[in-house]
């Protein structure tokens, strides 16, 4: 309702609620990618569901969390259908909540997703009129693979800015479908 194009999703840990799905869903049909952080449990979302990030909602990028060696975080979620990509999630700096001027070095998923949150803010500045569906593709399709994602995530890659920002549409009609869980689409 106010205008944003990208929302940062760093939190998790509830169970499916039907009207958090609906209001990420009514975001995507005003055009608003959803980044959300895959979780902190060390599990398989495509099993045990993460939410907000496992939604069957068209604008979600789930995001894992790598370490500095390009592994799986120990503590991060991971799927090979629902969670999409990896970023940096762990000794990340950041400003904490003592004070104005407080900092702290910390990790999760909830540090990785605002990489992603990021990458998709910058293709907006270079292409303000970049729609949910080309942020996504650009950030899905560019990748860098990274061995300890491949079967663990859906692109098995990690979010990469430069390429991102260089990728040129690829110009094919493309429509995304979300239907709600044990709905027929005809």
């Amino acid at each position: 309702a106010n205008g944003a194009r990208v929302i940062n999703a760093s939190y998790g840990g509830g169970a499916f609620d039907e009207v958090e799905r609906d209001a990420i869903f009514a975001a995507s049909t005003n055009g608003v990618l959803f980044v959300a952080a895959a979780g902190n449990e060390s599990t398989e979302n495509d099993l045990i569901p993460a939410f907000p990030a496992s939604y069957d909602v068209e604008n979600i990028i789930s995001v894992a969390a790598l370490d500095r060696k390009d592994k799986l975080a120990w503590f991060s979620n991971f799927g090979r259908t629902t969670v999409h990509l990896g970023a940096p999630g762990t000794e990340i700096f950041s400003s904490w909540n003592g004070s104005d001027s407080d900092y702290n070095t910390i990790e999760g998923t909830s540090m990785a997703s605002p990489h992603v949150a990021g990458v998709a803010a910058l293709i907006l500045g270079a292409n303000p009129g970049a729609s949910m569906v080309e942020m996504r593709e650009r950030i899905l399709r560019t990748t860098v693979p990274v061995e300890d994602l491949a079967n663990r995530t859906l692109t098995g890659g990690r979010v990469n800015a430069y390429r991102a920002l260089m990728a040129k549409s690829d110009t094919l009609m493309e429509m995304l479908f979300s239907p709600r869980t044990n709905s027929a689409v005809l």
